[in-house]
């Protein structure tokens, strides 16, 4: 019933459920016309049998024609004897008396025939201008009494009180006795609550929601996969859920070692009961009859009369033993596989450090040992071309000729070589460097390369940073040689950009030349790969190898990004030490 909202028709009320007892306190008859009316006019539209009884300063005449204002057809109403209005001395007073039980029986009666003939309810208003002195407890306890009963019925009644007849203590009565109270404040109707009111509401609230709590916890209990049940201090199941009576039966009137354990007295090994002589919350784990293991948690409860209570939680953890087990096996075993793998791997890293160390060393001493022999064979290769030129047959000139482009190239190889060793075999302690200036030696002596490549470098603010100062300046060199090298048809432009993150300095140097594919893009930092044929692009193809050898000498990495046609970045990073 409470859920069947019913319209007030009034502005500052919304809409009430059946069962609402509210008052007003009114300072004139146009005061009540502007309240009732609105009031009985949405009863009157909601099938609602409606009743006015009135005292000064309405008199039946005046409702009748306020009435009929708002409601032109009231006379439909009227013959359908869904509206009726008395006059206060027909209903409060009976033979010169007040009676409550009398009034209160009256209204059920009314509500029972106006449900008999068909109307979803009854409406009521009573003014109280009529009340003596002498009656106002009596009437206080009236209309505490239809509070507590109009409840329970669909009625919907407004009690209207002239405030200047009732003094402070008699409105704070009024408003206790009513669910709301309507009073006039600066013109404006104010809808406000009685302390008692709404402490009661807030109880009944409080109440409501404790209830569906634990209505929602006994329901969520009695659904949950874990086994839970209440245990009395003297070994009864109070309540066993669902999953716990999947398990052991049912557990009415049983002992707990019973129920679980199938025993006559209190189980030896029990651990359950700790929380009553600690009251704090324990886990423990206990093999059940039927061999499966369960692991036990208990916590200290309270039965709503106060009775110590323990709440158990039951987990049955057999699968998971057994799969902790086997992983347990099976980690034992990869341990010891990887323990022997790493000894392996130690002993193979070893023998590649040193195969590596013998592999530069012999870089080193070869290409270092062949620079004499290759430039006595230079040397006289140019003595022969100058000296045999044009004495000789043409094939021997086009011979000549290769000869000494082989000795160039050869030497080009050698000395590249030669730094790709040095990268590992004569390096320098890191110190503070200024890649400011280190950049600025380096465009320095790449200054007739940039005037006839007409190329254009830009850069950010370079850092300071730990590194071997020569060896980042071949870092930068190599990668804006290249940058010259692959601009295609377009003018170079190179910018230089450098910016940090909590770990490392990360660079990039980004050109607009003629791209890479992605295939291509790893395969570049290998020794000796080329892209392109010597004839298009010279170079031995060991620059970006040596770039890589630096960087990661230095802790860090290099890589590049890249579409064909749009240019390249290289990045390359610095740890920040």
């Amino acid at each position: 019933m409470k859920d069947d909202l019913r319209k007030t028709g009034v502005n500052s009320i919304s809409n009430v459920p059946w069962g609402t007892h509210f008052c007003m306190f009114y300072e004139s008859k146009e005061d009540l016309i502007n309240i009732l009316v609105p009031y009985f006019k949405a009863g009157l539209e909601n099938n609602e049998f409606c009743m006015w009884v009135t005292s000064e300063p309405l008199k039946i005449e005046d409702v009748e024609k306020a009435l009929r204002l708002a409601l032109p057809n009231i006379d439909v109403y009227l013959e359908k004897g869904q509206l009726e209005i008395i006059p206060y001395n027909e209903w409060y007073i009976i033979e010169g008396e007040f009676d409550s039980d009398i009034v209160l029986n009256g209204w059920v009666n009314k509500l029972n025939k106006a449900l008999d003939n068909g109307f979803d309810g009854l409406r009521l208003t009573g003014n109280t201008s009529w009340l003596e002195k002498d009656n106002w407890n009596n009437f206080v306890d009236y209309e505490e009494e239809v509070d507590s009963i109009l409840i329970n019925y669909p009625m919907i009644a407004m009690c209207t009180y002239s405030i200047d007849k009732c003094n402070a203590s008699e409105i704070i009565e009024v408003v206790n006795n009513h669910e709301f109270a309507l009073v006039k404040r600066q013109g404006e109707w104010t809808q406000f609550e009685s302390t008692k009111k709404k402490k009661m509401k807030e109880a009944l609230n409080d109440n409501e929601q404790r209830f569906a709590e634990a209505k929602r916890i006994f329901d969520v209990l009695e659904t949950l996969p874990t086994m839970i049940c209440l245990l009395t201090p003297d070994y009864h199941v109070k309540f066993a859920n669902r999953a716990f009576r999947d398990k052991f039966g049912e557990s009415e009137g049983r002992y707990c070692y019973d129920y679980c354990f199938g025993r006559t007295e209190p189980c030896d090994f029990c651990e359950s009961y700790k929380v009553l002589e600690t009251g704090q919350p324990h886990q423990w784990e206990v093999k059940a009859p039927d061999g499966s293991i369960i692991e036990a948690y208990d916590f200290p409860f309270t039965d709503v009369d106060g009775t110590p209570l323990i709440l158990e939680m039951d987990v049955d953890v057999t699968e998971q033993r057994q799969t902790q087990n086997a992983l347990k096996k099976i980690n034992e075993t990869l341990e010891e596989q990887v323990k022997e793998r790493t000894q392996e791997l130690s002993k193979s890293n070893i023998e590649l450090e040193r195969s590596n160390k013998e592999l530069e060393q012999f870089a080193y001493v070869s290409s270092h040992d062949l620079q004499e022999p290759l430039r006595m064979v230079t040397s006289f290769t140019q003595l022969l071309e100058r000296r045999y030129r044009n004495q000789l047959d043409t094939d021997a000139d086009e011979y000549i000729d290769f000869i000494v482009e082989g000795a160039h190239r050869m030497k080009y190889l050698i000395d590249d070589l030669l730094t790709f060793s040095r990268v590992s075999n004569q390096t320098k302690d890191f110190e503070n460097v200024d890649l400011e200036i280190v950049l600025n030696d380096v465009l320095s002596n790449l200054t007739v390369s940039l005037e006839e490549s007409n190329a254009i470098i830009t850069h950010d603010t370079l850092p300071i940073i730990m590194a071997d100062k020569s060896q980042m300046g071949q870092v930068f060199q190599n990668l804006i040689l290249n940058a010259i090298k692959f601009h295609g048809s377009n003018t170079p432009i190179i910018d230089i950009s450098a910016h940090r993150d909590e770990k490392e300095w990360i660079f990039a140097v980004k050109d607009n030349g003629i791209g890479i594919e992605k295939e291509y893009q790893k395969q570049i930092f290998e020794i000796f790969k080329r892209l392109h044929t010597r004839n298009k692009y010279p170079g031995s193809g060991i620059g970006l190898s040596i770039s890589k050898k630096i960087i990661k000498r230095h802790g860090g990495h290099i890589w590049v990004e890249s579409e064909p046609g749009k240019g390249s970045t290289f990045y390359f990073t610095i740890p920040i030490t």
